[in-house]
């Protein structure tokens, strides 16, 4: 019994416990997202609302893209560029804000914790996949037109859902979005971009 309590004060663990905390801190092989720490998969899986830090912290570390993936270009960049600019939403503006932003990382949850792994273009795609439903479902389209123009000019109309196509095609699709599909034509947002990609494209 003493020799056994003298072993575990000299620290001289039992080969067993040894080998587990060898495979848990250096396993080879693993993947990225592995290699968070239990708090940090723990804040991974749950977004804080109003922050943007998810982005770089959690799914470009997990699943690194560099300085063009979407975690870096789009979404850090302009969930920074929203933020900055929150004093100018109405205050139906800035709940639409949270809840977006909010859903919007919440979609990304799988590929921020390892549960799901995927190229940087079938993420970024996958992200913009989501931008309808997270805008749209949290009231996009039921906002004053004040907040459409700050939302416009932070992000532009092709950012909003990725490509101008997937912009009307969704306003199109969803109930309750006549009136602002008509306010970005009235206002000429569908027209320029539609002239920005002609002349890029040609």
């Amino acid at each position: 019994m003493r020799l056994h309590l003298l072993v575990f004060s000299l620290g001289l663990l039992p080969e067993a416990f040894v080998k587990a905390d060898e495979v848990y801190h250096k396993g080879e092989n693993k993947s990225p997202s592995i290699q968070h720490d239990i708090r940090g998969l723990a804040s991974c899986s749950a977004p804080e609302r109003d922050n943007c830090s998810f982005y770089l912290s959690c799914l470009e570390t997990a699943m690194p893209c560099g300085s063009e993936g979407y975690a870096t270009a789009y979404g850090d960049h302009y969930c920074r560029k929203f933020q900055s600019e929150q004093q100018k939403f109405s205050d139906e503006g800035e709940v639409w804000l949270s809840n977006t932003m909010y859903c919007l990382q919440s979609k990304l949850v799988p590929y921020a914790t390892g549960q799901k792994q995927a190229s940087c273009d079938a993420i970024r795609k996958y992200a913009f996949g989501t931008h309808p439903s997270c805008y749209i479902d949290n009231g996009l389209c039921t906002l004053p037109p004040t907040d459409w123009f700050v939302i416009l000019d932070i992000v532009g109309v092709e950012g909003l859902f990725g490509s101008i196509e997937a912009l009307i095609a969704t306003l199109e699709a969803a109930g309750g979005c006549v009136e602002f599909y008509l306010w970005l034509i009235r206002n000429h947002f569908i027209e320029n971009a539609e002239r920005r990609i002609t002349s890029r494209d040609a």
